[in-house]
């Protein structure tokens, strides 16, 4: 499996322009957000996309232009918006926003926001008639990296592709529509006194996956580094393997996939909507507006599309078949980090090499051990299926 450009940027050269994501001491690269969210899953049905960050110094007027836009081409597809950007007035911190109609969540990695221009710039769109109800996130996820980080609060670009990715592949568009009517409560409202603003604070403990929940616990620095080293890691192994199974399931190469992934529909819209000053006369005419609609309306779950996962009543039903889609399966309910990251680096085996390598290969490789063959000679020999199902069906979770 060869290295992508995303997995070169994500990787970085050593230098401190293109240094590693897997350091902890790394912000993440805006692209770096925007490719993880191309590639999820969207059950959830969301219109999604990163705001550009094209820009010097206080970024607040382009945050309104953006997401101003981006109401606008949720109202006209009907449908729920996630989006990534920067927090108003802060050139290096990651949020992450829902907006349904006109209602707006923001969801800020330390919880209420303690930041001025934040909350100005959320006041005049309110006062603008550009946002309705605003409510923030009272979550502190990153609170504890204030100890851990300093100032420089590097761990927003993990924990926020985390928390949208999550709620892209695994809440449906009726969970999410339930959590906006039905969740989300528009009582006991703050007012901030500096701007005026009138906002709910709300918990969002139901939005997130468990590698973010646990960053509640009170943590020493050292599992709290490791917590998000994990979180960055799994992210990786993501841009590894997904470009490769997507581009698959499209009949592309992985680069034209990437590229794909760079002009999407939504991308292509948002930016005619920007371009045009918010006209909205003929989008409905671009051809990119059918194509949002056919994805929006029949979301693929890729690994089902590719076969990985399948619905099944018992192991011995399927006992011919390759272990691949046992492992998909794995990964579709995997509920922790460790068993994801686990699925992950089993489909990657198999992708990749459709063999065992020997124990110390798989050490090598960072590979499961258990997986590994036992003959001791280098390279592969053909999987001992009976011998994978073995090991796998413990951890199958039947319907």
């Amino acid at each position: 499996m060869r290295d992508n450009d995303v997995i070169r940027l994500f990787l970085g050269d050593g230098s401190a322009s293109k240094p590693s994501h897997l350091k902890f001491k790394t912000w993440y690269h805006p692209d770096i957000s925007h490719y993880l969210l191309q590639m999820s899953d969207n059950q959830a049905q969301c219109i999604r996309i990163v705001f550009s960050d094209e820009m010097d110094g206080n970024n607040t007027q382009t945050f309104k232009d953006q997401l101003q836009t981006l109401i606008i081409l949720g109202n006209i597809m009907q449908r729920n918006v996630i989006f990534i950007s920067k927090e108003p007035g802060a050139n290096n911190h990651f949020i992450c926003g829902l907006v349904n109609g006109k209602r707006l969540l923001l969801i800020n990695p330390l919880g209420i926001t303690a930041n001025l221009d934040c909350y100005k710039t959320l006041a005049e769109l309110k006062q603008e008639d550009i946002v309705g109800d605003v409510w923030l996130s009272s979550n502190p996820l990153q609170i504890q990296g204030l100890d851990y980080e300093g100032d420089t609060l590097y761990s927003c670009g993990p924990i926020t592709v985390e928390l949208a990715t999550h709620i892209l592949s695994n809440i449906s568009a009726e969970q999410l529509n339930d959590f906006w009517n039905n969740t989300l409560k528009a009582q006991e409202p703050t007012i901030h006194d500096a701007s005026g603003l009138v906002y709910f604070g709300t918990p969002i403990t139901n939005l997130l996956p468990d590698t973010l929940a646990q960053l509640f616990s009170s943590l020493s620095g050292k599992d709290y580094r490791a917590k998000i080293l994990a979180i960055r890691s799994q992210h990786l192994e993501q841009l590894r393997i997904f470009p490769e199974l997507l581009s698959k399931s499209k009949h592309l190469s992985v680069d034209d996939y990437l590229a794909q992934c760079v002009e999407t529909p939504t991308q292509v819209l948002f930016n005619s909507l920007i371009y045009k000053n918010k006209q909205t006369d003929n989008i409905q005419r671009l051809p990119e507006y059918g194509v949002l609609v056919e994805e929006l309306s029949k979301p693929i779950d890729f690994l089902r599309k590719i076969q990985l996962v399948k619905s099944k009543e018992d192991v011995s039903e399927i006992k011919q078949e390759s272990p691949i889609s046992i492992i998909g399966d794995l990964y579709g309910h995997a509920k922790t980090r460790h068993q994801k990251q686990a699925s992950l680096r089993y489909l990657l085996h198999y992708q990749h090499y459709n063999a065992d390598l020997t124990r110390k290969e798989s050490q090598q490789l960072g590979y499961p051990v258990p997986l590994c063959a036992i003959q001791e000679g280098s390279r592969y020999f053909r999987t001992a299926y009976d011998q994978i199902f073995a090991l796998l069906q413990p951890y199958i979770e039947k319907k």
